[in-house]
């Protein structure tokens, strides 16, 4: 039997650098992406408020492109997979409850970021290998809470036997310095994980 993979993508440029020709990953989408063109995606996932929803522009070229009018209406009429949301909704045919109870049961409230949601769904639907592009954490909001609670739901990735890649250049949980020791330079030890499609 295969083992499962995925590839979640978020913004940053690396999401170009993703498995698309490797059908034994499933790519998994975040919000607006349909803003790019990309050549398939598997599984989509909007974790925001429905007001948040409905009140989210669509850029130009979009609207030209695929003729919508909306982020709810490109959801609604062009995305055919299974799209991860806070609950139902009739208005978004393929949408699907996440399942938040059973989740806060196994982790708590630790939840900031929509990549904290697809991990955790991997790791407990048996994935056994987690690639992650374009999400560095790198904005002010970012660095103080959403990089925490991602730190967490790798390390929990990790702790149950999945394999974690995230890109050297986007990898959030990056130190300059390994504490307690004098390394002057650990970029060569990026480079090995990055090189090594590792953490």
């Amino acid at each position: 039997m295969k083992k499962k993979r995925v590839a979640i993508l978020g913004f940053m440029d690396s999401w170009k650098r993703a498995p698309w020709e490797d059908y034994d990953y499933e790519i998994w989408c975040m919000n607006q992406f349909e803003l790019y063109a990309i050549p398939r995606y598997d599984r989509w996932f909007d974790m925001h408020t429905w007001f948040n929803l409905i009140t989210r522009p669509v850029g130009k070229e979009l609207r030209k492109r695929r003729n919508v009018s909306s982020h709810v209406h490109w959801l609604n009429k062009h995305c055919e997979v299974p799209i991860y949301m806070p609950k139902k909704y009739k208005a978004i045919k393929n949408s699907v409850a996440y399942p938040i109870e059973k989740m806060l049961k196994i982790h708590g409230p630790v939840f900031t970021n929509t990549v904290d949601y697809e991990i955790a769904l991997a790791v407990e639907e048996g994935y056994k290998e987690i690639q992650i592009y374009g999400i560095a954490m790198q904005g002010i909001d970012e660095i103080w809470q959403q990089r925490n609670s991602l730190s967490y739901f790798v390390g929990y990735a990790k702790g149950k036997g999945v394999d974690v890649y995230i890109p050297s250049n986007h990898n959030f949980l990056r130190i300059n310095q390994i504490y307690g020791y004098n390394t002057k330079n650990i970029e060569p030890y990026w480079k090995y994980l990055n090189s090594n499609n590792t953490m």
